[in-house]
């Protein structure tokens, strides 16, 4: 492509290009500025307000605390604590993993235990308890639930007559019912 122009019409046409587009950057800018000053001084103006209320009804609170002793706060949570206490009904309740150390404890060698559910009803304080493993004979097993049924926890112990079939190696299960 062929430039017919001279040099120096050349220059002054690129200076030109040049003012233009650096106008049109400097335009953009400030309009650009301009609009975000718009949506900031909206935010700005409600978080200073919004801190300003924040700290008048911290001092107002502070006066007031001030206002009580210690000596009153004391009896007012004194009184809080004897109504809770009284409005909370009396449970005992046993932890899981209390009920399970004391039937590991009482568990021996010769026992295996596979499988260990517990159904808790805390309305009704009832628990349950479903045990299964594999025993080595019928005395150690008979062993085991007798000594679970020391518990105080533990009322009853069923073992199906099932799984005293093998005089050896025994299959058990085990329902354990107690209330907590």
């Amino acid at each position: 492509m062929f430039n017919f122009l001279p040099s120096k019409t050349r220059e002054e046409l690129r200076k030109e290009y040049k003012r233009r587009r650096w106008s049109v950057f400097f335009i953009f800018t400030f309009f650009l500025g301009t609009i975000s000053v718009v949506f900031f001084v909206p935010t700005c103006l409600t978080v200073y307000l919004e801190k300003q209320h924040l700290s008048e009804e911290l001092d107002t609170l502070k006066k007031e605390s001030n206002n009580l002793t210690n000596l009153e706060l004391s009896e007012k949570l004194k009184n809080i604590s004897k109504i809770t206490s009284t409005l909370k009904p009396y449970i005992k309740e046993v932890p899981v993993t209390e009920i399970l150390d004391s039937i590991l404890e009482r568990k021996s060698e010769d026992i295996i235990l596979f499988s260990f559910a517990i159904k808790n009803e805390k309305n009704q304080g009832k628990l349950q308890i479903s045990l299964s493993g594999i025993a080595r004979d019928r005395d150690v097993l008979l062993q085991f639930s007798e000594s679970l049924k020391e518990e105080e926890f533990i009322s009853e112990v069923d073992i199906p007559l099932s799984s005293f079939t093998k005089e050896e190696n025994l299959d058990f299960s085990m329902q354990i019912k107690g209330e907590i």
